[in-house]
């Protein structure tokens, strides 16, 4: 669903940028479209400011207790409660050594097993088409 909602909006944005650059680029020029197509940045600036930081990166730094404060609060946010349980710091012996890392030809190994050949085929298969609209929707609107 993630993804789907993700290739929704950016293609929602494509068509809205396409419009305003239909619209503006005649008449007031780039400089004010490009400044009208960057004005959203500054809300996400904003919002960064209220945003809390992950609760895992607040486990890794040792500061247990805000991560399950963090959790609370999102537990609270969607109306359920944390499962039981306590979280825990991991200790050294679980850092990730370059023996847990997969090498590239491991990974393409794995996503085209049999498992995962027709799910990673067809999501190829949708991201070149969405590349492929993108892209003619980008040079069908330049001037």
């Amino acid at each position: 669903r993630c993804s789907c909602a993700v290739s929704m909006w950016w293609s929602v944005g494509t068509v809205v940028e396409a419009g305003l650059a239909w619209y503006l680029l005649p008449t007031v020029g780039w400089r004010w479209l490009l400044a009208i197509s960057a004005s959203p940045m500054l809300l996400v600036f904003i919002g960064l400011r209220f945003l809390p930081e992950s609760p895992r990166f607040y486990l890794v730094s040792g500061e247990i207790e805000k991560a399950e404060t963090i959790l609370q609060q999102v537990a609270a946010l969607n109306g359920r409660a944390l499962p039981n349980g306590k979280l825990v710091e991991r200790g050294d012996d679980h850092n990730c050594t370059e023996n847990d890392v997969l090498s590239p030809l491991k990974v393409l190994e794995t996503i085209l097993s049999p498992d995962w050949r027709v799910l990673t085929i067809s999501l190829w298969i949708l991201w070149f088409a969405n590349a492929f609209v993108y892209y003619g929707l980008v040079y069908l609107t330049t001037m």
